[in-house]
């Protein structure tokens, strides 16, 4: 075996031996210490055991005018869009890319966050189109990831009041099993000058 071939071997088994480990609460928390912003490449598939992906998200956002007052929450559409009827989904059911896309970029913010202290206070239900006013977090340099960005692009493209002068977006999380819905994520407001 070649130099080369066994520094691959020994990368690919470190990768799978990561995302073996990702798959657990405590591994997670240890690969995201350990590695800082490179915890992002690690994948994280919770499709089966130990712990199957129970919920999903739905990506929210709302405008400040100029006079300071906020409007009411609003849902991005390109995200929301209605599944096909049930007969047809296992085969055909293109807004799954949609929701596996938010679904993916809100598990790599949130686990940007140095702890759940980081989180927006998400003891309190609320439904999706009133989230509780969230808590202020430090966003450090989490503002600056691409998880964080894709989602912001999101939200600026959607169509705006006409008074607005910035935007904020909210990830919430909803389980249809338990009718439950709570803040996971708010963002700093934004300018939406060109």
């Amino acid at each position: 075996m070649t130099p080369l071939q066994s520094v691959v071997l020994a990368f690919l088994g470190a990768w799978v031996g990561a995302t073996v480990g990702n798959a657990t609460r405590i591994g997670a928390s240890a690969l995201s210490q350990r590695l800082g912003p490179l915890y992002a490449i690690v994948p994280k598939w919770n499709f089966f055991s130990p712990h199957p992906g129970q919920h999903d998200y739905v990506l929210l956002y709302r405008d400040r005018r100029t006079d300071g007052s906020l409007s009411a929450w609003r849902s991005v559409d390109k995200l929301s869009q209605s599944a096909p009827p049930a007969i047809v989904r296992w085969v055909w059911n293109p807004s799954m890319y949609r929701s596996k896309a938010l679904f993916d970029l809100t598990q790599g913010l949130t686990s940007a966050f140095d702890n759940d202290e980081q989180r927006a206070d998400s003891e309190t239900e609320a439904t999706a189109a009133t989230p509780p006013e969230p808590r202020r977090v430090d966003l450090g340099q989490v503002k600056f990831s691409t998880m964080y960005l894709t989602l912001l692009q999101l939200v600026t493209a959607q169509e705006h009041s006409p008074l607005g002068e910035s935007t904020q977006f909210a990830v919430m999380q909803y389980s249809r099993a338990t009718d439950g819905h709570e803040l996971v994520f708010a963002s700093e407001f934004h300018s939406l000058d060109d």
